[in-house]
This record gives C-alpha cells, structure tokens and sequence, in this order.
C-alpha cells in the first residue's frame, strides 16, 4: 500500500523524523526477491556521478566480492528491469542528503513460480533461513568495516586514533612529572575507613546522649 500521499504513513513518519534527527551517514533498505547490491537510482536507469557515489559502488563491489558473489550491483532502476518512483532510498539520498543510500535484496529463488510468492520472497526451513541470515550478517559487519573508505566517513574514523594518541600522551606527561591521578570513590559505595569513622562518630553522640 503506497499510502494517500508522501510520507502519509505512520511508519514513514516515524523513519523519516529519524533520519531528520540523527541526519545518518548511512541507509540500509533490506528487501528480498533476488540476490542484489543497489546504489540510487531507482526511478531512473544511473548511478550518480559524484565522488560519494563512486566510492558507494566501490563498497558494494567488495562485498560482492566477500559475500555475495552472485549479487547484482548497481541503481536499482538499471538493474532491476524497471523503475521505482518514490523509494526511501532515493529521498534519503536526493533529499536528506545520506550520502551512502543502499537498497540490498538479500534472498531470492529463482526456481519459485508466480503462483508461490512465499518460496520466492523467503527461504524455506531453519537452515536455509540461518544461512541467509549469517551471510547478510555478515555482509553488514565488512560494511562497517569499510566506512573508513567513504569521502563522507573517512575523516570521522582517521581521527579516532589521534583521540587515543592525545590519551595517551597526556598520561605519559602525567608520569612524567611525578603527578599521581587518583581514583574518585563512588559516592554510592563509601570506603571501609570511610563508614567506619561514621560508625565511631555516632556512637560518640550515643554516648553523649546517654550521659544527658
């Protein structure tokens, strides 16, 4: 159901309050009916010709490569046979600007006629529906691994070592000046001393309460 309008469904509403919100780097849109890896477009027959584009493509290929070498790779809307206007990950892209915007097809049998819609969108069985699912797992875990070589996250993960440089630089200056750092005690869990100096100090006012 396409719904009356743009972004007329609760459930759009929600994804799309989301993505204004958290404005991601990355959109995932999981589908199934065929083995495939997409970049936009989907309601066009391209694939952007800019430089996060490129390096998307790149990403998807390697993981054909890994994972899914039967997977297609591409824009949707050349490879699929068709166009799709009005996807979640055109708009993502176009419009909220996620500069990796990917649709993947993670399950498809080829062998299932149109009468059998269910062996053609799912897999059948335990051990078919586990496969599927650790080959996509994955394939999501080598995507994470590859955000490092994306124009738009790169700088993001190449200065998550200097973080840990200046960590440990500060520390080294720390020792070496003689300066000793010590632990904050919980507020929540007293020290032994601690409690029991405030043990000895009430039965001090005992005392003197009795003496009254």
């Amino acid at each position: 159901y396409p719904g009356k309008a743009p972004h007329s469904e609760p459930e759009v509403q929600i994804l799309l309050a989301l993505a204004k919100e958290l404005r991601p780097h990355t959109w995932l849109n999981v589908h199934s009916g065929m083995y495939a890896l997409f970049t936009p477009y989907d309601h066009k027959a391209v694939v952007p010709n800019t430089s996060d584009a490129r390096a998307a493509l790149r990403m998807l290929q390697r993981i054909k490569e890994l994972i899914c070498q039967q997977c297609v790779v591409g824009s949707g809307g050349h490879s699929v046979g068709y166009l799709a206007h009005g996807t979640g990950t055109d708009y993502m892209y176009d419009v909220l600007g996620v500069p990796m915007s990917f649709t993947w097809e993670i399950y498809g049998d080829e062998n299932a006629t149109f009468d059998d819609c269910f062996r053609m969108f799912n897999p059948l069985g335990k051990q078919q529906f586990d496969e599927v699912v650790n080959m996509w797992v994955d394939a999501l875990l080598h995507l994470f691994e590859l955000l490092p070589t994306h124009p738009a996250t790169g700088p993001v993960f190449r200065n998550v070592p200097l973080v840990k440089q200046d960590a440990e630089a500060a520390a080294a200056a720390v020792e070496d000046s003689g300066d000793t750092v010590m632990p904050v005690a919980s507020k929540s869990a007293p020290t032994a001393a601690a409690t029991q100096q405030q043990q000895e100090a009430e039965q001090q006012e005992d005392e003197v309460e009795g003496d009254n």
